[in-house]
């Protein structure tokens, strides 16, 4: 049954991790070709199946009840595109775009304090970082580079 305020994508399952979730705690949101599984098994943590759903639509979903946290740098990270791909993106990956239009956070332009609030890490060095997060989110994305790792902080 749906509950008020909550949107209705998100289920049951993905609300208990959200909140089960502490300050500081790493929420992974996979597109479709991210190794969700291998990673959670090393992390130790659920996988949640979003199969067939798009990451923009989700996104929006979780982010209208995530605090994000403050108290870091970066509270969110993509994947940094690799050298290889960036004549395919001019300048960055239009599914950014679509998390930007989503949330603020997601500008990779720089806030009033002259800092991103959005850190690009290098392939490797991001699914190091997925390996510590508390539950993966494996959608149905198929854009290239839609991977994120969000910072839960505190719902004040």
């Amino acid at each position: 049954m749906p509950l008020l305020g909550i949107p209705s994508l998100l289920s049951p399952e993905l609300l208990k991790c959200l909140a089960e979730m502490g300050h500081g705690d790493t929420l992974v949101l996979a597109d479709a070709h991210f190794p969700s599984h291998s990673i959670a098994q090393k992390a130790g943590c659920s996988v949640i199946r979003y199969d067939g759903v798009e990451m923009p639509q989700l996104l929006e979903a979780i982010m209208s009840v995530l605090p994000i946290d403050t108290y870091i740098e970066s509270p969110i990270a993509l994947m940094q595109v690799e050298p290889s791909d960036a004549d395919k993106f001019s300048p960055n990956p239009p599914i950014w775009s679509d998390y930007a239009k989503v949330h603020p956070h997601f500008s990779l332009l720089t806030s009033s304090s002259g800092k991103s609030r959005v850190q690009l890490l290098p392939r490797e060095q991001f699914y190091r970082a997925a390996e510590r997060a508390y539950c993966v989110v494996h959608t149905g994305e198929l854009a290239q580079y839609a991977n994120i790792i969000i910072t839960k902080g505190v719902a004040i």
